[in-house]
């Protein structure tokens, strides 16, 4: 969820396009995961390759892409 001035979230979601082979397909992104610093590796596609890494992130850090407030819907 993304907050603004008017003290309400928006959900920050919008559309992925997953070859189906590499699917169903979810990305925990800077909204989620900001304090942490995360590494995703899909290897070849199958499932035994696939990795995750999570470190926590640099105090004071600022994100390099700034977070989009509304994106178009599913």
């Amino acid at each position: 969820m993304v907050g603004d001035d008017s003290n309400i979230c928006v959900p920050a979601f919008m559309k992925l396009d997953v070859k189906k082979q590499y699917g169903p397909a979810l990305i925990l992104g800077e909204v989620f995961m900001r304090h942490f610093f995360t590494v995703f590796s899909r290897g070849s596609g199958n499932l035994s390759e696939a990795r995750v890494g999570f470190a926590k992130a640099k105090a004071g850090a600022t994100p390099k892409v700034p977070v989009m407030r509304r994106s178009p819907s599913i």
